[in-house]
């Protein structure tokens, strides 16, 4: 039952943020790119703990084990080799299969495109956000320039492949193409992460 209302919350809260964010902040520079906690670089990067220099791409969209930080699990990931990695996961409510491990993973056509982590998980994003962190922890590992929403229980980031640059205009986003974007969506209670999303437009907006 926590489980299900977890994820009936979650999706309500990505459904009004994409639609009509409550604020947007971008950033002071002309150049595409990435969230950055210091002065971005003037070439496309993702939000990392390695190296700020990095492309954003579709493996950016992935879950590290907290306890194996060799185990990992990407988008785009084929279900049965995830289900090598996790275990076979048990089919969840809005199309979640859900892991003992406490992640919970949204497949289409059996490929990885989405993924929810909450406090019973133990799994962290690639540079290390995870549940329980301080929201100015987050905003200093995610940045802030090119943030696309913003409120105090969430921040939203969203990726344009196909022209490879950051959107911070919700209006942008054409609904007929939601799998050319990544959204990283992370909800906050109390000043800490509560939840984390990760996925393709279709998953934030529809959870499919």
């Amino acid at each position: 039952m926590k489980k299900a209302i977890t994820y009936i919350v979650a999706l309500g809260i990505l459904a009004t943020m994409v639609g009509c964010g409550s604020a947007k902040e971008t950033g002071g520079t002309s150049g595409t790119t990435a969230p950055s906690s210091t002065t971005a670089p003037s070439s496309t990067s993702a939000p990392s703990s390695e190296s700020s220099s990095d492309a954003f791409s579709d493996k950016d969209i992935s879950i590290v084990s907290t306890k194996d930080k060799e185990l990992k699990v990407s988008y785009g990931d084929s279900r049965a080799d995830v289900e090598k990695k996790l275990g076979t996961g048990t089919e969840g409510r809005f199309s979640l299969v859900d892991y003992e491990s406490g992640a919970s993973i949204w497949y289409r056509d059996d490929k990885v495109v989405g993924f929810m982590l909450d406090d019973e998980s133990d799994f962290t994003t690639p540079n290390g956000v995870e549940v329980g962190m301080k929201k100015s922890k987050v905003e200093k590992l995610y940045g802030k320039q090119f943030l696309q929403t913003e409120s105090d229980r969430s921040l939203d980031y969203v990726y344009d492949k196909s022209k490879s640059e950051w959107v911070t205009d919700p209006s942008e986003v054409k609904k007929a193409e939601m799998d050319n974007y990544l959204h990283i969506n992370v909800s906050f209670d109390e000043d800490q992460v509560n939840r984390i999303l990760l996925g393709d437009e279709r998953v934030a907006s529809l959870g499919n």
